[in-house]
């Protein structure tokens, strides 16, 4: 982990468009300081992707694929929760 004032073991963060661009960006950098992270996109493939980026870095990712349309505080809940 790198020197910063932020440590986040021990906590789940919540990012959507984690798939790709800030959205999956925002998602590592979390992990690297040390959180569990729900991902939430509309492309499984690359979620796939990040969760591994993110196991890579020995923190958990649960990934939960949102649907235009869904509710978006259905799907932060339970991505949140692990399903």
């Amino acid at each position: 982990m790198h020197d910063t004032p932020f440590d986040l073991r021990g906590q789940v963060a919540v990012v959507t468009g984690a798939g790709r661009g800030i959205g999956r960006a925002t998602a590592l950098a979390l992990a690297r300081l040390g959180a569990d992270v729900a991902l939430l996109a509309r492309t499984p493939g690359q979620l796939e992707a990040v969760r591994g980026e993110i196991a890579a870095l020995g923190r958990r990712a649960r990934c939960s694929r949102r649907s235009r349309g869904g509710s978006t505080s259905w799907s932060i809940t339970r991505a949140a929760a692990g399903g």
